[in-house]
């Protein structure tokens, strides 16, 4: 499993890991340009939708075109507004220390 830590931002690229995180309530964004090109965000969220439910747990998602992120959650465990927000806020940080290195 690979993760890395930037401004309190946790990447996890292990989707099994990111399923068990969002069991225990956790939440995460899926970061659009990060989808590998063999495959899309359809079925990005097919196949954690299908980890979760092996674990019993529904998981919805909000697709943010204009940040182009989708916010994953566990169904009965939304993020509260300023975690998330704080979420979305350090995505584009993180992605902007990404463009000017």
């Amino acid at each position: 499993m690979l993760t890395r830590q930037v401004d309190r931002i946790l990447t996890i690229t292990d989707a099994t890991a990111l399923a068990d995180k969002l069991v225990a309530g956790g939440f995460c964004t899926l970061r659009w340009e990060l989808i590998p090109d063999h495959t899309d965000l359809d079925e990005q969220k097919q196949a954690l939708t299908a980890l979760c439910e092996e674990k019993r747990t529904l998981i919805d998602f909000i697709d943010l075109a204009r940040k182009n992120l989708t916010v994953v959650f566990k169904h009965w465990a939304p993020p509260p507004d300023a975690a998330l927000h704080d979420l979305i806020s350090g995505v584009e940080k993180t992605r902007w220390k990404d463009a000017h290195p």
